[in-house]
C-alpha cells in the first residue's frame, strides 16, 4: 500500500513547525559552508538612496541575521573607548574590509568577474570611489559608492539626510501691525431683524393684499423659467421692474402681511440679488430688489417719500407762502451719515430732497456740498450747479473746495485734503443740474464711491483748490439713462403728488 507524499497541506501544526526549523537549519549550514570556502573575501556593501541594491565583488551569500553588531557595541561600551573615525565595524551596511590586492598584470583576463577592465573594483583603502558599476548600454560608471573609511569624500549632489516630518513646517508670524488701505466689514449672511422674528402671525390681514404682495414671486419665477428655456425674458424683466418700483410705495404694508407673503424669505426678493439664479437678472433689478429688501428687513415699511420728515407750511406778512421741512425727532429709522464708505447705500438710490438723504445717512448737510469730520476727512460730497468750476465727466469729476476769505483753506477744503492724504473713498451724490447729463432730473441720487487722486490750486489768495475724483472700479454703472435711470416713473409720480398736496 502506497503512501502519499507529505506536503504542507497534509501536515499538522507540529509537523509544519518542525519542517520550518529544519529548513532554517539547512540554510544556516549552507551559508556557513559558503563563507568558509570564500574566506574573508567579502567586499564592502553599501546601500544608498540612489543605489539600494547590493553591489558584490564576488558571489555574496545572503547571511542569516546575527548579533555581531550588538556584541561589538557591548564591547565598546565596556571598554569605555570611542571608536576611531575609520572604524566601520559597527556599520550595519558594511561587510569586513577587503585586503589589498596586487596590481593586475598585462595579461588581462576575459573573465567578467576577475578582469579589472570589464569590472573594475577600486581599493577601499587607497581609492575614494569603490564599486563603480559600468552601465552596459552607455559604458559609463553609475552609482558610485562613498567609501565609509574616508568620510570627507561625498557623492556629488548628494543631499544630506533630513529628519522625517509628519506635519507641515510651522509658519512664522510677523509681529508687525498690518496697515490697510481700506477696510470695511462685510456681512455675508442676510439676517432677519428682531421685529420680523417677533411678528404675531395670528393677526388678521386682507387676503387680497397678501396676493398682491406675493405676485412678485410669480414674476421672479417667470423670469427664471424664461431665461432657462429661451423665453421672452425682456417682457418678464420689464414687468418685474415695474412691480418693484410700485412695491416701494405700497400703503397697505404691515409686519404680518410681509411675513405671511414670505417676500423677505429666500424664495422672495433675495432670489434676484442673492439666489442661485441671480446672474440672469439685469443689474438694475438686482440693485432695486436689494434696496427694497434691506429697507423692509430693517422694519421701515413706510413707503412715503417724506417719511421721518415733518413739514410746516406758513404765509408771510407779505402774503407769500413758505414751506419748510425738518427731521422728526421721534423717527427711529434715521441713520448716521458719519461713516466712511457706502454706509449700506445701494448705487442709484434716490431722494426727493437733501433732507431725505440726510435721514438715510447719505449726506450729512442740507445745504453744504461737503460733509465730514476733522480727523476723519470727508464722508460725502454733492455735485450740483452751485456756480463752482466743477467738471462732471461721469466716471471722473473735477470738484472744487469752498472759497475762503483768506489764503487759509476752509473746513470743507481741509476735509477733502485729509481724504486725499489718507486715500479713503467718499460717497458722491448728484443733485438736479440741467447742465450735466449725469445728474438726475429731480432730487438727489447716490452714484457710488469715488477716490481723490489729484488736486490743483486754482487761486491761492482764496485757497481755491480743485480735486480730481475717480470712481472706484467694480460698481454698477451710473443710473442716468435708459430703463435703469433714477428717479423712475413711480418716484416722479409720488413727488408730483406731494407737490400738489403742498400747494
Amino acid at each position: 500500500m502506497s503512501h502519499s507524499p507529505i506536503t504542507p497541506l497534509t501536515m499538522n501544526f507540529s509537523e509544519r513547525v518542525k519542517a520550518a526549523a529544519d529548513a532554517e537549519r539547512r540554510k544556516r549550514q549552507e551559508a556557513a559552508r559558503v563563507k568558509a570556502e570564500l574566506g574573508e573575501g567579502h567586499q564592502r556593501i553599501m546601500r544608498t538612496e540612489n543605489n539600494p541594491r547590493i553591489i558584490p565583488q564576488t558571489y555574496m551569500p545572503i547571511l542569516p541575521p546575527s548579533n555581531g553588531l550588538e556584541e561589538r557595541k557591548r564591547k565598546r561600551s565596556n571598554s569605555g573607548s570611542n571608536p576611531s573615525p575609520n572604524d566601520v565595524s559597527g556599520d550595519p551596511t558594511c561587510a569586513p574590509p577587503l585586503p589589498k590586492k596586487p596590481m593586475p598584470s598585462s595579461n588581462t583576463s576575459t573573465n567578467p568577474v576577475t578582469n579589472p577592465l570589464t569590472n573594475p573594483v577600486a581599493d577601499p583603502v587607497t581609492s575614494p570611489v569603490t564599486n563603480p558599476v559600468t552601465n552596459p548600454v552607455t559604458n559609463s560608471v553609475t552609482n558610485p559608492v562613498v567609501d565609509p573609511v574616508k568620510p570627507d569624500i561625498k557623492i556629488k549632489d548628494e543631499e544630506p539626510d533630513t529628519p522625517l516630518s509628519f506635519a507641515p513646517a510651522k509658519q512664522s508670524r510677523a509681529k508687525g501691525k498690518t496697515i490697510y488701505k481700506r477696510k470695511e466689514t462685510v456681512d455675508t449672511r442676510k439676517k432677519a431683524s428682531e421685529w420680523y422674528l417677533n411678528v404675531n402671525t395670528n393677526q388678521k390681514f386682507p387676503r387680497g393684499d397678501k396676493a398682491t404682495l406675493e405676485y412678485v414671486k410669480n414674476l421672479i419665477k417667470n423670469c427664471i423659467d424664461a431665461a432657462k428655456n429661451n423665453g421672452d425674458t425682456e417682457r418678464w424683466f420689464s414687468e418685474l421692474r415695474t412691480r418693484l418700483h410700485e412695491m416701494e410705495f405700497y400703503p397697505f404694508l404691515t409686519g404680518v402681511l410681509v411675513k405671511k407673503s414670505k417676500v423677505l424669505e429666500p424664495e422672495g426678493l433675495s432670489q434676484i440679488f442673492d439666489g442661485p439664479d441671480k446672474d440672469i437678472f439685469p443689474w438694475d433689478l438686482a440693485a432695486d430688489a436689494e434696496a427694497l429688501w434691506q429697507r423692509w428687513m430693517d422694519g421701515d415699511l413706510d413707503g412715503h417719500l417724506l417719511r421721518g420728515i415733518s413739514t410746516t407750511r406758513g404765509v408771510l406778512e407779505s402774503g407769500s407762502k413758505r414751506t419748510w421741512h425738518k427731521l422728526d425727532k421721534d423717527y427711529m429709522k434715521r441713520r448716521s451719515p458719519n461713516v466712511i464708505g457706502s454706509n449700506n447705500l445701494i448705487n442709484g438710490q434716490w431722494w426727493p430732497s437733501r433732507i431725505c438723504a440726510l435721514r438715510d445717512g447719505a449726506h450729512g448737510e442740507q445745504e453744504a456740498g461737503i460733509h465730514g469730520q476733522t480727523g476723519q476727512g470727508a464722508f460725502s460730497v454733492v455735485v450740483s450747479a452751485g456756480g463752482y468750476a466743477d467738471k462732471d465727466h461721469g466716471e471722473t469729476i473735477e470738484y472744487c473746495g469752498t472759497k475762503s476769505e483768506t489764503s487759509k483753506p476752509t473746513k470743507g477744503t481741509m476735509l477733502l485734503e485729509e481724504s486725499y492724504r489718507k486715500k479713503q473713498p467718499l460717497r458722491v451724490l448728484r443733485a438736479a443740474n440741467k447742465n450735466s447729463k449725469y445728474a438726475p432730473k429731480e432730487g438727489v441720487r447716490y452714484d457710488g464711491l469715488y477716490e481723490i487722486v489729484d488736486k490743483e490750486i486754482l487761486d491761492p489768495k482764496v485757497a481755491m483748490i480743485r480735486f480730481s475724483l475717480k470712481r472706484i472700479k467694480g460698481q454698477d454703472p451710473i443710473r442716468y439713462k435708459g430703463v435703469e435711470a433714477r428717479p423712475n416713473a413711480q418716484e416722479l409720480k409720488q413727488r408730483m403728488n406731494i407737490r400738489k398736496d403742498l400747494e
